[in-house]
């Protein structure tokens, strides 16, 4: 029997309203025509994502179309896409010299009202964010962080003022990233040899992650990074719990998400996504083999997989990619074990653990599942 296709009409002229409403659909043969059938057009819009305001000449501010505001770094373009250039969704910018990209971090104004010592300022936002916050662990100098204690203690002060000041503080939109694959690495090699051999992170998307690597390494390779008037470093402990915070009042993922389980908004060992693009390393090989739309490829669970920067779109929120899993990410938070007293944030592909968990290690600790973020402020 020849297959009859059906198409779908909506009520017409011809008919009552109360008894076809305009929701209502109505089955027809293919190929009938009438005068009570016809048609409307339906124009979809083309969004794309490499679309920026012109460069910032100087420090300003950005008023998004929800009447809220972030400051705009010298130097920094603001994204035109409709999904990154509203402030709840994660304000994305772009530095114009390098191509790389940030999210703002919101923080509200009116819980550092009438705040003006460090101390106030930490301790109030400390409370905010007491949920992600664990006992053992602070925003204290340590050996090995890769600063002094003085200029440790003056880095965070410039970060507590910042908020501030400014309401929010940036974070790399992408994990640290290399143009070329690391395979190992040298815990005494210098900054200026691992600069010379692999350049300064990037925060692109689809870069090799810049694994291998100590926490006194990665600090002073983002100090080397030009960013006009502002400041880089490594997230302290205080930043990645006010970025767990946003995700969790602007309503991007739920607290248990957030803080339990990140299973479903990461690169863990038991996720599950597909790959359309990006490069991966599976179940500990040395070689790196590549994703596209015509040749996806499927992510399964109890499988080891890591990824480029931004390889998945599952792996984004707020318009931040990988910060649960991927790679665990060295913050300057320093943990009460002598022995091991770094502090790493979100995970790693060869685990199941969640966006906002700690864990902490020796000051040599590099390998191929740790790498970090950059924070400008």
């Amino acid at each position: 029997m020849e297959k009859q296709e059906k198409l779908q009409e909506v009520g017409s002229y011809l008919e009552n309203g109360d008894t076809n409403p305009v929701t209502e659909r109505s089955i027809i043969d293919d190929g009938k025509a009438s005068n009570d059938i016809g048609y409307r057009i339906a124009l979809y819009l083309s969004i794309t994502e490499d679309a920026w305001s012109d460069e910032y000449d100087k420090t300003g501010t950005y008023t998004d179309e929800e009447g809220e505001q972030a400051y705009i770094p010298k130097g920094f373009k603001v994204s035109l896409s409709p999904y990154q250039n509203k402030i709840n969704n994660g304000l994305v910018i772009k530095q114009g010299s390098t191509g790389d990209e940030y999210v703002w971090i919101k923080v509200p104004k009116e819980i550092l009202e009438n705040k003006i010592s460090d101390e106030d300022i930490e301790g109030a936002l400390k409370e905010y964010t007491k949920e992600y916050r664990e006992e053992g662990y602070e925003d204290t100098w340590y050996q090995g962080c890769g600063l002094t204690q003085e200029k440790y203690n003056e880095l965070k002060s410039k970060m507590l003022q910042s908020i501030k000041n400014n309401g929010g503080f940036y974070i790399a939109r992408f994990e640290a990233g290399l143009e070329n694959p690391k395979t190992s690495g040298n815990t005494s090699e210098t900054v200026d040899s691992l600069q010379t051999t692999n350049g300064l992170p990037k925060s692109q998307i689809d870069k090799y992650p810049y694994n291998y690597i100590t926490c006194n390494q990665a600090q002073n390779l983002i100090q080397k990074l030009e960013l006009e008037d502002n400041t880089g470093s490594l997230m302290f402990g205080l930043q990645w719990d006010l970025v767990c915070k946003f995700l969790e009042t602007s309503q991007a993922k739920t607290k248990p998400q957030i803080k339990e389980s990140s299973i479903e908004i990461g690169n863990y060992l038991d996720s599950e996504f597909i790959l359309t693009h990006g490069k991966y390393l599976t179940n500990n090989t040395n070689t790196w083999k590549e994703a596209t739309k015509e040749n996806p490829v499927l992510k399964e669970k109890n499988t080891k997989a890591l990824l480029t920067t931004g390889a998945s779109k599952t792996n984004v929120i707020n318009n931040i990619y990988d910060l649960a899993g991927n790679t665990r990410e060295l913050t300057l938070e320093k943990s009460n074990d002598i022995s091991n007293p770094i502090t790493l944030r979100g995970g790693y592909f060869e685990e199941n653990s969640s966006l906002s968990k700690r864990e902490n290690v020796g000051i040599n600790e590099n390998n191929t599942n740790t790498s970090y973020r950059i924070t400008i402020f």
